[in-house]
């Protein structure tokens, strides 16, 4: 019975020691996150909207953008940048009413006060776990930042956005 342990046992070993050995050289690095050319999206969808479209001419450094859309039958714009410190802001904008649109982008959040951002108002709200959304409503448009990033990054940000 001994022999027939031990020969399980370096047999669990070599096993082992293979399994690992397939891990490390087999193991495949994060897929690369999907990266959009808003700016050309941008260009293309500010055509068809009937609202200025609003989008960063350039991003900062580091930056980059993994998700432009326009929806034609809503007229719907859609621009989500992910930050060199790998926080998430997403811009929306619609002719929607602006209630609905924070409970379907920022659920749960709550008024913060008022900020001016370009000469344009935007009520800031926050929700229990810190992210941060800025909503105006203006010219039969809502506009919508939100995002996980501190509020200086969502505030110059907005600042950065102009009409496509």
């Amino acid at each position: 019975m001994g022999d027939v342990l031990r020969t399980v046992g370096v047999l669990g070993l070599l096993i082992l020691v293979l399994w690992a050995a397939g891990q490390f050289f087999t193991s495949t690095p994060d897929a690369p996150m999907k990266v959009d050319d808003y700016a050309q999206i941008a260009a293309e969808a500010g055509k068809a909207a009937p609202y200025d479209l609003l989008a960063p001419e350039t991003l900062p450094e580091g930056w980059i953008s993994n998700g432009a859309r326009y929806d034609p039958p809503t007229s719907a714009w859609h621009l989500g940048v992910v930050t060199a410190d790998d926080d998430y802001v997403g811009l929306e904008q619609a002719d929607e009413d602006v209630t609905k649109m924070v409970e379907r982008f920022a659920p749960g959040a709550e008024p913060d006060g008022e900020v001016t951002i370009g000469g344009m108002g935007w009520t800031r709200l926050v929700t229990s776990d810190g992210e941060t959304t800025l909503v105006h409503r203006g010219d039969g448009v809502t506009r919508l930042v939100t995002g996980d990033a501190p509020f200086d990054v969502i505030e110059a940000y907005v600042g950065s956005l102009s009409a496509s």
